[in-house]
């Protein structure tokens, strides 16, 4: 009470100074602005009592404070719009917190009079033509504060609804929905909504929101309708939604309206117009309101969705029947929004909907079909946001179908036919919209990137996808299918899609292939999780595991079966997912099905396109895992008796397709060198299928990578793996080159001859005494002695060849031999590429053959003419090959290539001096192109005066020539720096290496091998190419008669 008083005596002071200043503006008209400090003062004073204190007024001082303010509101006419503000800004408080639900009738009818007057745009009879922002808000917020307390007060409220107020209700109304609709600022608009709300919720009555439906609908659809131009914000927005479901749930409920001419009790006593007629004829009107009210069901708020759906439960709860005609509208509102938000609460009045009227559930199944049926015309247009958005309706409406356990049956058969019809439209516009790739043949492009280090899974993403936003359809397409098939009722989709599955061709086939398997897949995976949580005695799985028995056979069909056309990728990469679902399903019973399974994927590993390739190694991962093997290397060797018998019928009947050449390759490839010695039979067979099918060069030259692979694969064995010091061991010791003679040596050899010309020795040989006995006694002893020492001989070269050993491996190193062997035959190939495979081939068996020295060197004199052949070849990468062999053949043969090195040395000069001419064509003119080499007779003159001005300009051009000449000029210089390294040559010969390997002599090896053949002409040529400083020549007595040689240049 204290408080009352204290307040009393602070309000009495501003009300005082206010009422007086009041009067004498109404006699004098003084300035304003002492106005409008008195109001703000009682303002403050008032805000600062109500914010400290929730009771701090009551009716009472409500009253001693509105007199002067009612004062100067009777001059409002001249008052300024500030002045009008805070006037109104204080009544509202009075409102608010004095006289509560205490106010007077009147003085409520008044406040709404003078509110509404002051809320419009261009209000009548005050001193201003237009209103403003701040004049609009607090002239509504008072409109609130009455209604809202109003709500409470019956009389209050009767007074604003009896007959008389109805005009002036009608017109506050109107001023509301023109502040919300046309108020420029939010503060207007938030007022007016918050306003119409209290209006509509605390004072007006059914009947008489019956009586206002029409305008209230038609404004309402106004403001709520989404429009570009003009944004409302999501206040209001929620405001007026919620306005609208009040009105709808108190007017157009389903409970039974009263008969046409029955009366409404009380005081209104006239005649109601909520009739069954009265129902009818609204529901036809607001159809169309309501259909583009729903549109905010897309709106970016959830909060403003909330509201959508709020509305929409109220149009299937309490107004389904009335409304019936908008029940569709409304349910596909809250399947949008459902499908956008992960809403319990939502989904759990969808529910109840469902299981309290099955009329709902009837129309969801309808909508559900109709859906469907659109889809694929949807997915045909560009429209992403369309398709997303159908997609996730008919992922949210078939969920809530099958968690009521309606029929789903027929909505399963036309779910089937709409998902394959909307893959195929996608999969048709990634093959207009993107050229197809050229298929190059698998002879140039099977070259295999880590086979050994592939995954247990499949790539991420659809296996159809070609483009980002291709990728995106399909994935919601296989989310809609994993969903179908995670209900056990799911068996009729897997039917169709199953029946549909070999009638089909093209894109449709592979649609169906891929959502038959995306279906089984979920299904089992469903099936699975339920036999950990359950003991089932029935399978759920049943029907999805006939349909992967079906896509299991499909599959193998697929990969084996051969046609003319080539295969989609696309196809093929699905059969191979599917064998390793089957391969996962059954587990280690598996082993059994892989004399059917194993053989396509290793040849589908071989195929060009990597994406296969990636697909093909998950399958074996797969099929490793599921059979338990450690590695797919096992699973190889493990099952390599039916894959060598399945490569060997494809090659045994006259097949000429890549098919059994390609899985023989993987499988070598996978398994490595364990595999070769099972490969005996096979590599037989291949050599019939090359001497058959010879004529057919694009095959002949497969099988002969299959066999490079085999070669490449043994010589990795242990046994013919080559040591890193063996080639060290075979350089030719310094005692058996060839060495000048020294000055002692000369010395020696000159006192020699004079002592044995005195001595008289004319002849070396002994001389032969008379014979002893008669001259035929003499032949048959002789004979006889031949024959002793033949036996003799004979002997002991069985006893050597008794105890020669066999070859390392011996499996292994008689399959090496063989191809090696074979390569004579198919040398002089028309094809430039299989003469330099081939070349290439023997180049690396060689180092593994030569481990059996008695088997090696016969090889040498076999392959010897052919490979010396290829070096008059018209592919320089063959000549180069070539080169490289004869090389290769002088590092592991040694002594034993001299008299073939000295045949073909004169060779390999020509060769050099074509390979300098052109390289320096490109950098020189003619005239210096032939002051390099001179030509002598198939030699070289070895002029080392000229290689301090050549040795840099060789080297440069070992550098800048065009590849083959680069390639040329390499494998020259290795080749000679084996020769000279393993093969003893003749002084000429090796003055001539020492200009063909001008380019390379700054190379260690090539100066290792310079330097232990003859060091002092390495040492010359370092001093002609100034590389090393010229010596002093030492001063020679005068009359001596000799003195030291000059050395030239």
């Amino acid at each position: 009470m204290e408080g009352k008083n204290e307040l009393f005596q602070v309000l009495k002071r501003d009300c005082v100074a206010l009422a007086q200043t009041a009067a004498q503006f109404k006699s004098v008209r003084v300035d304003q602005r002492h106005i409008i400090e008195s109001l703000e003062k009682l303002k403050h004073t008032l805000l600062s009592a109500t914010s400290t204190k929730e009771n701090a007024l009551d009716a009472k001082l409500a009253e001693y404070v509105f007199f002067p303010v009612a004062q100067l509101l009777r001059e409002s006419q001249t008052l300024s719009i500030r002045c009008l503000e805070i006037c109104l800004r204080c009544i509202a408080t009075l409102v608010e917190h004095g006289w509560k639900r205490d106010i007077p009738p009147k003085l409520a009818a008044q406040l709404v009079i003078l509110c509404s007057n002051l809320g419009e745009k261009s209000p009548k009879g005050l001193s201003f033509p237009e209103t403003t922002d701040e004049l609009q808000s607090w002239s509504f917020w008072c409109l609130y504060h009455v209604f809202t307390v109003s709500g409470a007060n019956d009389e209050v409220r009767k007074s604003l609804t009896d007959d008389a107020a109805l005009p002036q209700l009608g017109q506050t109304i109107s001023v509301l929905l023109d502040g919300i609709q046309d108020g420029k600022s939010l503060e207007p608009q938030d007022a007016g909504t918050m306003a119409l709300d209290a209006l509509v919720v605390h004072v007006i009555e059914a009947e008489i929101q019956a009586n206002f439906l029409p305008g209230l609908v038609s404004r309402l659809t106004k403001i709520l309708t989404p429009q570009t131009k003009q944004r409302r914000n999501h206040k209001v927005l929620i405001g007026c939604l919620n306005i609208f479901e009040v009105l709808l749930k108190n007017t157009l409920n389903d409970e039974q309206p009263r008969e046409p001419g029955s009366r409404v009790t009380g005081r209104l006593r006239h005649e109601s117009i909520i009739d069954v007629q009265w129902k009818e004829a609204a529901a036809c009107q607001l159809k169309p309101a309501i259909s583009n009210i729903l549109r905010l069901r897309s709106h970016a708020r959830d909060d403003v969705k909330e509201s959508v759906a709020r509305l929409s439960v109220t149009l299937l709860r309490n107004c389904r029947q009335t409304l019936s005609n908008c029940s569709g509208l409304a349910l596909e509102a809250l399947i949008t929004i459902g499908s956008e938000q992960n809403n319990s609460t939502l989904t759990y009045h969808i529910h109840s909907l469902m299981r309290g009227d099955k009329i709902v559930t009837s129309l969801l199944q309808t909508m559900l079909y109709d859906w469907l049926r659109k889809l694929p015309t949807i997915m045909q247009g560009s429209d992403e946001e369309a398709k997303a958005a159908i997609m996730a309706r008919i992922r949210t409406a078939y969920s809530l179908l099958a968690d009521a356990e309606a029929d789903m049956a027929t909505i399963d058969r036309t779910l089937a036919i709409a998902l394959r019809d909307s893959a195929v439209v996608t999969l048709a516009q990634s093959n207009a919209r993107q050229q197809p790739t050229v298929a190059s043949s698998p002879i140039q492009t099977l070259d295999l990137k880590a086979l050994k280090h592939g995954t247990n899974g499949f790539h991420s993403g659809s296996q159809l996808a070609k483009y980002r936003g291709q990728e995106t359809s399909l994935d919601s397409l296989n989310s809609i299918v994993k969903l179908a098939a995670s209900y056990a009722h799911s068996s009729a989709l897997a039917t169709q899609l199953t029946r549909d599955l070999r009638h089909s061709v093209g894109d449709a086939q592979i649609a169906n292939f891929w959502l038959l398997l995306s279906s089984t897949e979920a299904a089992i995976q469903r099936a699975h999780g339920l036999d950990e949580l359950l003991e089932l005695d029935d399978d759920p799985g049943f029907a999805h595991s006939e349909a992967l028995e079906e896509l299991y056979s499909f599959s193998l069909t697929t990969l084996t079966e051969s046609s003319e056309e080539p295969k989609d990728t696309r196809l093929l990469s699905l059969a191979l997912h599917t064998l390793a679902l089957r391969a996962r399903t059954a587990g280690q019973d598996f082993k059994y099905e892989l004399v059917d399974a194993l053989y396509p994927v290793l040849h589908t590993l071989a195929t060009p396109d990597d994406q296969l390739q990636r697909d093909s190694i998950s399958t074996l991962n797969v099929f490793t895992s599921a059979c338990g093997y450690t590695s797919t290397k096992d699973l190889i060797v493990e099952n390599v008796d039916y894959l060598t018998n399945a490569v060997a019928l494809k090659l045994n009947a006259f097949d000429v397709s890549p098919q059994a050449p390609q899985v023989l390759l993987m499988m070598v490839r996978l398994a490595g060198p364990s595999l070769l010695p099972y490969l005996e039979d096979t590599v037989d067979s291949i050599f019939a299928a090359l001497e058959d099918f010879h004529g057919y060069p694009l095959l002949v030259e497969l099988l002969f990578k299959v066999l490079g692979a085999m070669a490449g694969e043994g010589v990795k064995a242990p046994q013919l793996a080559i040591a890193n010091d063996d080639s060290e061991q075979q350089v030719i010791p310094n005692g058996a080159r060839w060495q000048p003679t020294s000055m002692k040596g000369l010395i020696a050899l000159l006192h020699r001859e004079p002592d044995e010309e005195a001595s008289g020795v004319v002849s070396r040989q002994p001389l032969e005494p008379h014979p002893k006995q008669p001259w035929k006694a003499t032949q048959d002893t002789a004979q006889n002695d031949e024959a002793e020492d033949d036996e003799i001989d004979d002997h002991q070269e069985q006893q050597v060849d008794d105890t020669e050993p066999p070859p390392p491996a011996p499996k292994t190193y008689s399959l090496l031999f063989k191809i090696t062997e074979l390569t004579q035959h198919f040398l002089p190939s028309a094809s430039p590429s299989l003469r330099t495979s081939l070349l290439s081939l023997i180049k690396t068996t060689v180092p593994a053959i030569a481990r059996h020295e008695n088997s090696f060197l016969p090889l040498i004199n076999t392959l010897w003419p052919e490979v010396v052949a290829r070096l008059d070849d018209e592919e320089p990468y063959a000549v180069a090959s070539a080169i490289d062999v004869v090389g290769v053949l002088c590092e592991h043969a040694g002594d034993f290539m001299r008299t073939r090195i000295d045949y073909v040395w004169p060779r390999l000069v020509e060769l050099r001096q074509s390979t300098a001419k052109k390289q320096s064509s490109a950098h020189f003119s003619k005239s210096e192109n032939a002051s390099g080499t001179k030509q002598h007779g198939g030699s070289l003159s070895l002029d080392l005066s000229r290689q301090r001005d050549t040795s840099g300009v060789s080297s440069s051009l070992a550098h800048h020539g065009d590849t083959s000449s680069r390639l040329m000029l390499d494998a020259l210089v290795l080749t000679v720096t084996r020769i000279i390294r393993f093969v003893q040559i003749s002084p000429e010969m090796f003055d001539e290496a020492l200009i063909m390997l001008g380019p390379g002599l700054e190379q260690a090896d090539v100066r290792q091998a310079l330097h232990e053949s003859n060091a002092d002409a390495l040492w010359l040529v370092d001093l002609k190419r100034g590389q090393l400083q010229r010596p002093e020549r030492p001063s020679v007595p005068a009359n001596c008669g000799w003195q030291f040689a000059r050395i030239p240049g």
